[in-house]
């Protein structure tokens, strides 16, 4: 009986991660087929890159490398009313009434934009690299960002096209795609690495909150009030903005 019932929680899983990650991957698809409309002498587009850092791996859904500079854009296909603080740890996802945890994009895209800009740093080439988070029509995004890019699937090529003054040359341009295409981990043992990596973070960073310490410094989570509500927010602030609502 007991078998059963391990059997079918097992089956539950793999078929809600089946659901998430053929979602994602149809919001990424979308995005890299806009991206492709992009003139070619002057922009190229890697998708899904993964990345080798300091402390394991990360993945990229989109750069786009150009003379005007780098863009560095996480896909997010999301539906209902998204809401948020830049510095917030989480967001929420509120469908109907139904409030969903999810990871703070910005948060999640400055990683990204770090991992390139460590590259940049190794190749001695200076440029602006501009973060974009673009969601799915489908959802209404409450948030703004000094940031970054919130936007949505249809204004993604037109936010790139804002930036018009040459940064870079074709050669150093190549220098870069060349670099990322050498480091990009493209096994399927490598993408099992980084999804158990992920899976372990996750775990270890709910551990710390359920203990009541801050995930990012080790600080202590102090409940607080704020305009919007009550919520944890870190002992060590302002050094530390890291908030959990």
């Amino acid at each position: 009986m007991l078998g059963g019932i391990v059997g079918i929680v097992v089956f539950l899983l793999l078929f809600f991660y089946a659901a998430f990650y053929n979602k994602g991957a149809a919001g990424e698809r979308s995005i890299a087929r806009r991206l492709a409309t992009l003139p070619k002498e002057q922009y190229v587009i890697l998708n899904d890159l993964l990345l080798p850092t300091s402390y394991g791996t990360t993945q990229i859904d989109h750069v786009v490398v150009s003379i005007y500079g780098i863009f560095v854009i996480e896909t997010k296909n999301y539906k209902g009313i998204i809401y948020g603080g830049q510095d917030a740890e989480t967001w929420t996802q509120n469908v109907w009434g139904n409030k969903y945890s999810m990871p703070n994009p910005i948060r999640q895209n400055k990683v990204h934009v770090k991992a390139i800009g460590r590259y940049l740093n190794i190749l001695r080439i200076q440029s602006n690299i501009y973060s974009i988070v673009a969601f799915s029509p489908r959802a209404n995004v409450l948030p703004n960002s000094t940031e970054c890019h919130i936007i949505y699937y249809n204004q993604v090529k037109k936010a790139i096209r804002l930036y018009d003054t040459p940064q870079l040359t074709i050669e150093q341009v190549n220098q870069i795609v060349n670099v990322l295409q050498s480091e990009h981990l493209g096994s399927k043992e490598s993408r099992r690495n980084h999804n158990r990596q992920v899976r372990d973070n996750q775990r270890e960073r709910q551990q710390k909150i359920n203990n009541g310490i801050c995930p990012r410094c080790g600080g202590t989570l102090i409940l607080r009030n704020g305009k919007y509500g009550r919520f944890y927010g870190c002992s060590n602030y302002p050094n530390c903005k890291f908030i959990l609502n």
